[in-house]
């Protein structure tokens, strides 16, 4: 093996080992709870119950046929139980993995161009604390502490920006048809961004419309291809043709407002949302002038479409339209406006000028490392770089140090919190892990289960859940999928009216019943009325009632007649 073989080589092995790294260092900052929130979706196809006996009349259950991500699709009956988380925490893994890829290959259009700066970029981005949870003025999964495939789907976007900056339409568009596969509405938003790319090309000269043509012809072949499966799942659908007996938007206002209605955004996530799209402008124009234009462009495109969600929902109440979740896009421009200052924080900190070096880089690295809401401190510093030169005093790697130590810190107490969350969360699913567990061995297969309420929306016009079932909800989204048994109803089991919306006329009434009943007297004798067998409540306060099963603070009460 040649010396520049081998070298090249290493170096693979070496950015390989980075990546990894970057993705495991930020689910440490995220933490990681399989089987939580949108997972109640997840494991039942992981486990196919639509195809259980049981589960023949449960709406809920079998509206997942139609859940349309080409991504569960493939996994549909591959597991259930343990294996399923943990084969959640292996596409957690994955996934994250995915995205620093995604964002190396997004390094070169940032202008960075040498390894060193790639994979001080890569670190950066992996401490970025915007990125953690979710987006503002949209509220779209960014680095979340369940799997979902948006978080792959955001991988897969950044392959199509990088693939569009580089010129290569045809590959972008291929990107752009895997991401529809992963989540069709992301893919929507895409359309805009790319679009830009593409003018600004013909306008520099480096494509033509004869080689546009030529690229998107059989990229949107292949694109076209890999969206197929979703088309026809959609297509397939006949629930979708069944109207709601109420406005979409007042459906969605009860139920989650946040990634569709801008009128449910507060002034501080709209402060938010400016404020990281104007650090993001910054960034840009301080980046090269090639990747300067090719950033605006994308943030531009993105907030043609987060404006489109702002207009969208006061011009219709389509249900086809507003599914497209348009707020949602907001994700995307805090991707981008983070990239993109994390890639000018690595040129500096890896540039000669000490004032660079010393001061700027680990500066903006703070602005954006430390806290999320520390990022318009990016601004003035980047204002201040323009027009004014520390002295030498500040600008010595002491200076550069101390800023380091205290983003390092910043990570140790993100990690730690993090991890407290992650261990809390285990031992409320364990407690519903043994209740699901003694369900499967010792009531029929009919049997069906009234469990506990939570709030998920706190504008909506739904009842607030009785305070006596505070905290026992944590965990409660594997009872079903581990037990094999159906639940009566459920407040996040409510998403299912965007793509059935059918079921709307047998949640809404069951959801406001359950969480008007007060205490455990209203509830056992609501299921006795209703042929529920048994509900799932605290142990405390109970009286004389005698549960026939308790895991921890949860207890088992049969709801047949005395």
């Amino acid at each position: 093996m040649s010396e520049t073989g081998g070298g090249k080589i290493g170096g693979a092995v070496l950015v390989a080992a980075v990546v990894v790294a970057c993705a495991l260092l930020s689910i440490g900052l995220s933490g990681h709870q399989s089987g939580a929130a949108n997972n109640l979706f997840h494991l039942p196809i992981l486990a196919r119950l639509y195809d259980e006996p049981q589960f023949a009349g449960d709406a809920f259950i079998q509206s997942l046929r139609q859940y349309a991500s080409g991504f569960w699709l493939v996994l549909r009956g591959v597991a259930e139980g343990q294996a399923a988380l943990t084969l959640l925490l292996v596409l957690q893994i994955l996934s994250r993995t995915l995205f620093f890829v995604g964002a190396l290959a997004m390094a070169t259009p940032l202008g960075l161009e040498t390894r060193r700066q790639q994979l001080v970029f890569l670190l950066f981005v992996a401490l970025a604390a915007p990125l953690q949870g979710t987006a503002p003025a949209g509220n779209g999964g960014l680095f979340i502490q369940a799997f979902t495939h948006s978080e792959v789907a955001n991988a897969t976007a950044l392959f199509a920006l990088a693939l569009a900056a580089r010129d290569r339409f045809g590959w972008a568009a291929v990107a752009v048809g895997l991401t529809f596969f992963i989540n069709a509405f992301v893919a929507v938003w895409l359309v805009a961004p790319l679009g830009l790319l593409v003018l600004l090309a013909l306008r520099a000269g480096r494509s033509s419309i004869a080689a546009l043509a030529l690229q998107l012809v059989w990229g949107g072949a292949l694109a076209a291809l890999l969206a197929l499966p979703v088309v026809l799942n959609v297509a397939h659908n006949s629930g979708l043709g069944s109207g709601l007996p109420v406005d979409y938007r007042s459906f969605l206002d009860d139920y989650w407002p946040y990634h569709f209605l801008v009128w449910s955004l507060s002034w501080r996530e709209l402060f938010k949302f400016a404020a990281t799209l104007a650090v993001g402008v910054a960034a840009a124009w301080c980046l090269p002038r090639a990747a300067r234009t090719a950033v605006l462009a994308m943030l531009l495109g993105f907030l043609a479409v987060w404006v489109a969600g702002t207009v969208l929902p006061f011009v219709t109440g389509s249900q086809g339209l507003l599914n497209l979740h348009l707020l949602r896009s907001s994700a995307m421009i805090v991707i981008v406006a983070v990239l993109a200052l994390a890639a000018l924080a690595a040129r500096l900190v890896l540039s000669e000028p000490p004032a660079d070096r010393y001061v700027w880089g680990p500066g903006l690295l703070a602005s954006f490392a430390i806290k999320a809401p520390l990022l318009p401190i990016a601004l003035p510093l980047l204002l201040l770089r323009r027009v004014w030169s520390p002295p030498p005093l500040l600008s010595r790697p002491l200076v550069a140090g101390a800023v380091f130590a205290a983003v390092g810190a910043a990570a140790l107490v993100t990690g730690y919190q993090a991890a407290r969350a992650d261990r809390l969360f285990r031992a409320h699913q364990a407690d519903w892990l043994r209740v699901a567990d003694w369900a499967a061995g010792h009531t029929p297969p009919t049997a069906v289960f009234l469990l506990p309420q939570e709030q998920i929306n706190p504008r909506s016009s739904l009842p607030v859940p009785p305070a006596d079932q505070g905290g026992i909800h944590l965990g409660v989204e594997e009872f079903v999928s581990f037990a094999h048994r159906v639940s009566w109803v459920g407040s996040k089991e409510g998403a299912a009216v965007m793509w059935s919306p059918g079921y709307y006329r047998e949640w809404w009434p069951r959801i406001n019943a359950a969480l008007r009943l007060q205490n455990l007297d209203q509830r056992l004798a609501y299921a006795r009325t209703n042929g529920i067998s048994y509900v799932v409540d605290t142990c405390e306060q109970h009286g004389a009632l005698v549960p026939v099963h308790r895991s921890g603070p949860l207890c088992v009460y049969s709801a047949r007649p005395s």
